[in-house]
């Protein structure tokens, strides 16, 4: 499983400095006076981009098949998204330092630490996988079976308290008329 998860990483750092390149590259060729970009159309544009995006999709669309449980990697899907929002926003950090030479204050580094919090808490095992589980009709996580027979004795006990109360408010009627 570990090397499985790490193949996954590595195949994500890899496909999102395809993808951050993909984005940001023309801006830099344009100001070094490398390609002259404002002279293109910007589907053209568009197309150079794609291009460079069709490496990130080829390193993306593994890591995510690699990675994910359903396919027998350590990854659920949220913590696939997790890990590659980590690294996307690890690598521009990197990307826009090298290239574009842009420094960064505390603030960025307060919601880096943001970040690395969300990662820690999307791992995290909890006891109760479902925070609201009367707003959502469908189970989520493991505990979906027990939660929704627990949803439905709720349901249950909740219809008798409004048999209970509506033949009170009848009683009610018919006694004050």
């Amino acid at each position: 499983m570990l090397s499985k998860g790490l193949l996954a990483v590595g195949l994500l750092c890899v496909s999102n400095i395809f993808m951050t390149c993909a984005w940001y590259l023309h801006l830099k060729l344009q100001t070094m006076k490398v390609i002259n970009f404002s002279a293109w159309p910007i589907y053209t544009v568009v197309l150079f981009s794609w291009a460079i995006a069709l490496f990130e999709y080829s390193f993306m669309v593994p890591a995510n098949r690699i990675g994910f449980e359903g396919n027998g990697g350590p990854f659920s899907l949220v913590q696939l998204k997790i890990i590659q929002e980590c690294i996307t926003l690890t690598v521009f950090a990197l990307f826009s330092v090298v290239v574009f030479q842009n420094h960064f204050g505390w603030n960025h580094l307060a919601a880096f630490v943001c970040l690395v919090m969300a990662v820690f808490f999307v791992f995290y095992k909890c006891q109760r996988p479902e925070l609201f589980p009367d707003l959502f009709p469908i189970g989520l996580g493991k505990a979906s079976k027990a939660n929704s027979e627990n949803r439905q004795c709720n349901i249950s006990r909740s219809k008798n308290k409004e048999r209970a109360y509506a033949k009170e408010v009848v009683a009610c009627r018919s006694h004050c008329h």
